[in-house]
Formats: C-alpha cells, sequence, structure tokens
C-alpha cells in the first residue's frame, strides 16, 4: 500500500485494513428510492502499528434514486 505525506508518497511494506458496512433502503413512494450506506474501517501499518493515511475510520453516503417516466431514472 501507499502512504502519504505533504510532499511524496510513502511505500507500505503490511498492511490490514477490516471493517463493516451497513446498508438501509426505503421506497416512500412509487418510483422513490432512498438509501444510506455506512462503513466503518480499521487500517494499520503493521511494521509500526499507525492508522493509514487518507483511509476514513468512518465514511457516510446517501443516495436517492427517482423513476420519472417509463424507464427513465434519475439519482445516485
Amino acid at each position: 500500500l501507499i502512504g502519504f505525506d505533504v510532499s511524496r508518497y510513502i511505500n507500505v511494506g503490511t498492511a490490514r485494513a477490516q471493517g463493516i458496512e451497513l446498508e438501509a433502503s426505503t421506497r416512500p413512494t412509487e418510483g422513490l428510492n432512498l438509501g444510506a450506506v455506512y462503513t466503518l474501517t480499521d487500517a494499520e501499518d503493521r511494521a509500526n502499528g499507525n492508522t493509514l493515511p487518507r483511509i476514513p475510520r468512518h465514511a457516510l453516503t446517501a443516495f436517492a434514486d427517482w423513476q420519472v417516466i417509463g424507464g427513465l431514472t434519475v439519482g445516485g
């Protein structure tokens, strides 16, 4: 894996990443789908036990899809 500091990349010899991901979605009305995804990640440099840079411990993503006409869907 590659670490990062302000001026250059640094190679990391051994790393470990593990975590969980939870997703929930609902359809409040016909044609509308709403959802969210939560991720908890524990990533560390195995050589020194430091947390790997630029890998967030917590991440939350929300999405909405709306079926406008027939097969046309707007969202993301």
